[in-house]
């Protein structure tokens, strides 16, 4: 989320001291800062209520036929209820298909699509890339995208290998630790 433009002219940058080392010429010293400044009293609440905006016109008219977030109904399966069925989820917002519909989880800034099918969450990460990027103009780390899968990957895009060797030495160090931890305790 950006600094509003009224703000930019306060948030400026000097430049100099990073340009002056690589013996740039600078016409301009001073940028401005237009990200969300945190030392900001209201930039948490600010930040948080655009993502919350931004959600929303992500997922769109929850009506209309061709979205892919579209619902009807929303189904209660829960504990204790005749009908209750433990398999399924407790809480399910069902489509005109009887599907259970898309649905958008975000993180922070990262944003993850569930689908009932591999065609539905195909169509509702279209729907999220083409309105977050192209209509919103918030970025988006393109390569966190990727086909649509039954096994969740790393949530943040990043899976870390790592030899045994060091791995070994990882784990003899934080049993050590356990060990002084439970001679203290």
């Amino acid at each position: 989320m950006d600094l509003h433009h009224s703000v930019w002219p306060f948030a400026g940058v000097d430049v100099a001291p990073i340009l002056d080392e690589e013996g740039l010429i600078l016409k301009e010293r001073w940028s401005y800062w237009v990200r969300n400044a945190m030392g900001f009293k209201s930039s948490p609440y600010n930040s948080i209520k655009m993502a919350l905006v931004a959600e929303e016109v992500i997922v769109g008219d929850r009506t209309d036929p061709s979205n892919p977030f579209q619902w009807e109904q929303v189904e209660l399966n829960l504990p204790g209820t005749p009908t209750y069925d433990p398999p399924k989820a407790w809480i399910c917002k069902v489509g005109r298909d009887g599907l259970t519909t898309s649905v958008l989880f975000t993180f922070v800034d990262d944003e993850r699509i569930v689908g009932a099918t591999r065609e539905l969450a195909w169509e509702a990460s279209s729907c999220l890339v083409a309105k977050i990027q192209s209509y919103l103009g918030i970025q988006d780390a393109a390569g966190k995208v990727g086909c649509c899968l039954q096994q969740p990957r790393a949530w943040s895009g990043a899976v870390v290998h790592v030899f045994s060797r060091r791995w070994s030495s990882c784990s003899d160090l934080g049993r050590e630790m356990e060990t002084v931890e439970g001679d203290s305790g």
